[in-house]
């Protein structure tokens, strides 16, 4: 238990200026109160807790009157909580009572990130997301755009990315992602991701926004040719799936761009293209 000078029965006293430093004795656990009694003399004596083991941590807050703590949880990497008392030279009141406890903090389940479809044909599409944990198991929902999340068509999935087929041509999509971490803990639903199905059943994948890129891997510079016969806009994106500030507006067939990374840092880039058949994703490698 923590308690104030008086403990469990007596007011604590005058002029009071205590410091206690609570921490755990197993290194990983996280020290919480649970504050069942808090009475101060309102506007003079307080309470102040510390997100760590010293005043000089971040101050969780400060309590008086009959403002109580209620469950205060450490969140400092040493699993500590600092508490500071101080009461005036006069009118004293009960106290507080607060249970102690150690534990392991719990880590949510991640939401997952930066949902993108590749791969799209006219029936299908290839839907990715970045991983907010370790999880391995996933619940895809997708449906025509606009579609209420609930009432979609449920996809359990074990690898990221996976394939979704028996789409619509020429249709508008938006999908979902929820991990699963476990039987009885799944994330909350993500932002939406969207895709097209493309609108020519005739065209092979294999001619969809088809580019030839040299060389790759690259020490900076990628020429890209348009060998798809259509014209294609292009975007570049980094190995999290956020956009970057170098966009093609326009390759057109049978011509060819220099995409220069020089200014980027080494990794894998992806570079979405699209055109009135739909869009297909090609990765980079500078090194």
């Amino acid at each position: 238990m923590f308690y104030d000078t008086g403990m469990d029965a007596a007011d604590y006293s005058d002029d009071e200026y205590t410091v206690q430093v609570i921490c755990p004795t197993t290194s990983g656990e996280m020290i919480t109160l649970t504050f069942s009694d808090f009475a101060t003399e309102d506007g003079w004596d307080s309470l102040s807790i510390y997100n760590g083991n010293t005043s000089s941590d971040p101050l969780i807050g400060i309590y008086q009157g009959s403002t109580s703590p209620g469950v205060i949880v450490s969140t400092n990497a040493n699993g500590c909580l600092t508490a500071v008392f101080r009461s005036d030279g006069s009118t004293t009141d009960l106290g507080w009572a607060a249970t102690i406890t150690c534990d392991v903090p719990v880590v949510p389940c991640a939401t997952p990130t930066n949902l993108v479809a590749t791969s799209v044909t006219s029936n299908s599409a290839t839907l990715g997301w970045t991983n907010g944990g370790t999880e391995t198991a996933w619940i895809v929902e997708y449906g025509v755009t606009g579609f209420t999340q609930g009432t979609g068509t449920m996809l359990p999935a074990t690898t990221n990315p996976t394939t979704v087929a028996g789409l619509t041509v020429n249709t508008s999509y938006q999908f979902y992602v929820i991990a699963v971490c476990s039987p009885t803990d799944s994330s909350s639903v993500s932002t939406a991701g969207s895709f097209t199905t493309l609108n020519n059943v005739g065209i092979s994948e294999n001619e969809i926004n088809a580019l030839s890129i040299a060389p790759n891997p690259s020490t900076g510079k990628f020429v890209i040719k348009n060998t798809s016969g259509f014209q294609i806009e292009g975007q570049l994106f980094d190995a999290q799936g956020r956009a970057l500030d170098l966009k093609v507006n326009t390759i057109d067939a049978n011509k060819e761009v220099v995409l220069d990374l020089n200014n980027f840092v080494d990794g894998v880039y992806f570079f979405k293209t699209s055109s009135s058949n739909g869009t297909k994703t090609y990765s980079l490698v500078k090194n």
